[in-house]
């Protein structure tokens, strides 16, 4: 009986060590895969409690078709990301929608006052399909204004620039921004400025501008100045309103463009060309559900993302590259925004034209398979496909 109960004492006891082992190789092995194995992405964005519901008041909104940047290899490049975890973004934002093209009554106006900023003639010198022209007595410079298109267009007709380096670009931005407001231009938007270097040589006889690297620093720079408008307000008090830069489908285009050539002290010298179409929002605004940005980055890897930007660095910042062949384009995801896109011009032919739409923007470098250098951006429609129609 006694040799009976020591087997049975060893067997339980051999169980129990071996027990012990396998518990003790589990939570190691297990511990070594969380350690290693990379942060997964959640699939939900920041908590939806915090944020209006969905109000979908425009049912499907047409898939916007915008012209992605040429690269020579464009099947074959690899987009890569520097970390798994994306920035927080809310799971719903504002849609709008973009009112029909009019006149309004003060702009005639300010077209006629923003003449005399410019030291042209102090009337119209000729309307033609309600376009009002503005220009001094050798016609040297021109200010037109369409009045139901709301298109303002101003350029100087130059045979050379100066060749002087600019300096201070936190000045040139600041009376860039205060000549939006002489014109009464961002009365209603609030507007943001980033500068291009640029290169400029001459004007060709239509006041455009040949852009030549022919100097080792920038002898004109290039404003564009693009509105900051609601992206989404939180119902609840303790997280801030958020907003998005707005930006136009090219990237060397703003809301508003202008070249300059100098501080901006004085507007009639120092700006060569200044273009700007307003719009205006429907007062019923949507608020539909997003994408996350892990979803949109799958996307790109897809090819469900447009080459947005692509400039090579220490390069001319106003020439667009020419299809490079790249070996790898990689994202820096601590940079991804969202954005909103606006048309130019509005079509019946192309719908998604007439609405502002949300957009993740991915930043990144880029290398060429010569080794050049370049910066870019994908954009990415940021809206979840069932509330997209042509897909």
């Amino acid at each position: 009986m006694a040799s009976k109960l020591t087997k049975t004492t060893k067997t339980v006891k051999r169980f129990l060590m071996f027990f012990l082992i396998v518990s003790i190789i589990i939570i190691v092995a297990d511990y070594f895969i969380k350690s290693t194995a990379p942060v997964l992405v959640p699939s939900e964005n920041v908590n939806s409690k915090y944020y209006p519901v969905k109000s979908i008041v425009f049912d499907k909104i047409p898939y916007p078709k915008i012209k992605s940047l040429s690269v020579a290899n464009p099947t074959k490049v690899k987009v890569s990301k520097d970390t798994v975890t994306f920035p927080d973004f809310p799971p719903v934002v504002y849609l709008y929608k973009i009112n029909p093209e009019q006149e309004h009554i003060n702009d005639a106006n300010n077209a006629r006052a923003l003449s005399k900023t410019l030291e042209l003639t102090s009337g119209e010198s000729k309307i033609i399909n309600n376009v009002m022209y503005f220009e001094t007595l050798n016609s040297d410079r021109v200010l037109s204004f369409d009045k139901v298109q709301r298109f303002w267009n101003y350029n100087v007709k130059l045979n050379a620039l100066p060749t002087f380096k600019l300096n201070d670009l936190t000045k040139i931005k600041s009376n860039s921004i205060g000549f939006l407001g002489s014109m009464q231009l961002n009365s209603s938007n609030s507007f943001e400025a980033s500068v291009i270097n640029a290169y400029l040589t001459y004007a060709d006889n239509k006041g455009g501008f040949t852009t030549v690297l022919n100097n080792n620093y920038a002898n004109s720079a290039r404003i564009l100045l693009n509105k900051k408008i609601e992206l989404i307000k939180p119902i609840s008090t303790q997280l801030p309103v958020l907003y998005a830069q707005t930006l136009r489908p090219d990237f060397l285009e703003g809301i508003a463009s202008m070249t300059v050539i100098n501080s901006m002290e004085n507007i009639s010298s120092d700006m060569i060309s200044f273009t700007y179409k307003a719009h205006d929002y429907d007062s019923t605004i949507g608020v539909y559900p997003i994408l996350t940005p892990a979803e949109a980055f799958e996307k790109i890897q897809n090819d469900g993302g447009f080459l947005y930007s692509l400039t090579e660095k220490n390069g001319n910042q106003l020439q667009k590259i020419s299809s490079p062949s790249i070996k790898e384009f990689k994202l820096n995801i601590k940079s991804t925004k969202l954005i909103y896109i606006e048309s130019q011009n509005l079509s019946d032919q192309e719908k998604w034209t007439t609405y502002l739409q949300p957009f993740y923007q991915f930043f990144g470098q880029a290398k060429s398979l010569t080794n050049n250098d370049y910066d870019f951006s994908f954009i990415v429609p940021a809206l979840q496909d069932i509330y997209y129609s042509g897909l």
